[in-house]
């Protein structure tokens, strides 16, 4: 009967451990809190990396304008919206696709 008695005690305890478990973790600071920072994590954690690159790809540009004098020209000059004498800018208007140019007949005159 002892022994008998001993595992209903230890099935008691266990089932009891699990329902304390199961009540932590389902509760609405449990799982559910634990699965959305986890989230918020992963979010975070590419919004640096998305930084670093983007950190990284500036520090590039910086090691160049250091180097060439003549890159350095050219970002100052689109920075500032300037040409050199001679030079001709095209600005295309933002959010339109460049139009290919207009077909002529001279391909057709030549023959």
């Amino acid at each position: 009967m002892m022994p008998l008695l001993r595992k209903l005690s230890f099935f008691t305890a266990a089932m009891f451990c699990l329902a304390a478990l199961a009540s932590a973790l389902l509760r609405p600071q449990g799982l559910p809190l634990m699965l959305e920072k986890y989230r918020e994590m992963q979010a975070i954690d590419e919004e640096v990396r998305l930084l670093r690159d983007k950190v990284h790809r500036k520090q590039m540009e910086v090691d160049r304008l250091r180097v060439s004098e003549e890159e350095r020209q050219r970002a100052i000059r689109q920075h500032l919206n300037k040409a050199l004498p001679g030079e001709t800018v095209i600005i295309l208007p933002e959010g339109q696709p460049a139009q290919p140019a207009p077909q002529t007949d001279g391909a057709a005159e030549s023959r």
